[in-house]
């Protein structure tokens, strides 16, 4: 389970049934953004790119090899969501 939005880190997430990682990839919601509609449009579109690129990354992972090593797959995600914190907070 990967959670993405800052706000949400501190929310409880939704029951799972079952086993299974959990990470946050944290940028900000952009359905609070305010200003200019081109503002809004930018805020939505950072997001995307974001997160876009935090799905790349995941699907770049030798999920074969890590699905059979889950503490070295947990760290996986954790590097993505670390590196798009860095680059979203270094803009």
């Amino acid at each position: 389970m990967i959670t993405v939005f800052g706000n949400a880190a501190g929310e409880a997430c939704p029951v799972y049934l079952g086993t299974g990682l959990r990470t946050h990839w944290g940028v900000d919601d952009p359905a609070i953004a305010t200003g200019s509609d081109d503002e809004i449009d930018a805020a939505f579109m950072h997001t995307y790119r974001t997160l876009r690129s935090g799905i790349e990354a995941f699907l770049a992972l030798p999920l074969n090899e890590l699905c059979r090593n889950t503490s070295a797959l947990k760290a996986a995600l954790d590097s993505i969501g670390n590196l798009r914190f860095i680059q979203h907070h270094s803009e």
